[in-house]
């Protein structure tokens, strides 16, 4: 009887826990899901919003998704998730994908500090340091004061410029983006137009206390009249 009794016990959600269910309908406030044996989970209105928003796809009847335990009965009898840690688990995950892919996207500014800027990607806070930053965004001050350097990386707030991923570490919960990595193949064409001992000409596009910095166009450009194609190189001191 004993062991009787055993096998037919309820199957409890336990709180903490990750779970898999399907979706199998959908209001105003909030998202109900099979959990099986475990009986039916709730994720409220705040929860969808916050974890599904953005560019993710709207869930739908017959979705699987993966969710959190909060509480393992709540006051209306449903098991109440959160998808919050799952989605955030799934962002990393397409973080280190984007790393892998060099996959190239657009970023928006949020901060700045002397070392650098801050971004956002998949709502995840990220890095990009200031030796990261392409030639036409690097910081020219040529007595290196740090302050003129950082109003120089304050005026970028608030804009967008292109990036890859090149460190992700979800344990240390570290981002770390290069705008110099996305033109990096772009860059490597343009150079490989030229050959050890060409001459060419350019105008200084800024002087810092190691050298002076130069802009020049590439031959395949050479007509051109857009100053993004041009390459800039270093004449050391």
């Amino acid at each position: 009887m004993e062991e009787l009794l055993k096998d037919n016990l309820p199957v409890i959600a336990q709180e903490g826990t990750k779970i898999k269910g399907k979706v199998i309908e959908i209001d105003t406030h909030s998202l109900f899901v099979d959990l099986g044996e475990m009986g039916v989970g709730i994720i409220y209105g705040k929860e969808i919003k916050d974890g599904f928003g953005g560019d993710r796809k709207k869930l739908k009847a017959g979705d699987e998704i993966t969710a959190t335990v909060v509480d393992e009965e709540n006051e209306e009898g449903y098991v109440e998730l959160s998808v919050r840690e799952a989605i955030k688990e799934e962002a990393w995950k397409d973080l280190e994908k984007k790393r892998d892919q060099g996959e190239i996207i657009m970023v928006k500014i949020l901060d700045a500090n002397k070392g650098g800027l801050m971004i956002e990607v998949n709502n995840i806070t990220g890095f990009m340091p200031v030796s990261q930053l392409t030639a036409e965004h690097y910081p020219r001050v040529e007595d290196g004061d740090k302050n003129k350097i950082f109003e120089i990386l304050k005026s970028y707030v608030n804009t967008e410029m292109k990036v890859c991923v090149i460190d992700v570490d979800q344990e240390e919960e570290k981002l770390i983006v290069s705008e110099k990595e996305a033109y990096k193949e772009e860059e490597k064409k343009s150079v490989s137009e030229f050959q050890v001992g060409d001459v060419v000409e350019g105008e200084v596009s800024g002087v810092v206390d190691f050298g002076a910095f130069v802009k020049f166009f590439p031959p395949s450009h050479k007509d051109s009249k857009d100053e993004t194609d041009k390459l800039e190189g270093l004449v050391h001191i």
